[in-house]
């Protein structure tokens, strides 16, 4: 039986991470958000990442199906320009 884990990542430390091991996440229509995955030593890494692009693609679901919003895991560790993107939001009609 293999044993599958996975952790929270910092928006920076996980785009380091792509970089590092020289791959570039793609975006994935279904779930909104780019993945990247690579072999490590016999092992598949897989990594999404949760940008402004994600972040804001699922606001458009909040709105489209006029839901209450949705949460978000950790406040502090986001793509900063998620800020910029609900600025900009906001200021549209």
């Amino acid at each position: 039986m293999s044993l599958a884990r996975g952790s929270d990542l910092v928006h920076q430390r996980a785009v380091n991470l792509a970089k590092a091991a020289n791959v570039k996440p793609v975006w994935d229509d279904t779930q909104k958000a780019y993945y990247a995955m690579w072999e490590n030593h016999g092992v598949f890494e897989h990594l999404w990442i949760e940008d402004a692009r994600s972040f804001m693609a699922k606001l458009d679901l909040v709105k489209k199906y006029k839901l209450r919003g949705y949460s978000v895991w950790v406040l502090g560790t986001e793509d900063p320009e998620i800020w910029t993107a609900l600025k900009k939001d906001a200021k549209q009609p």
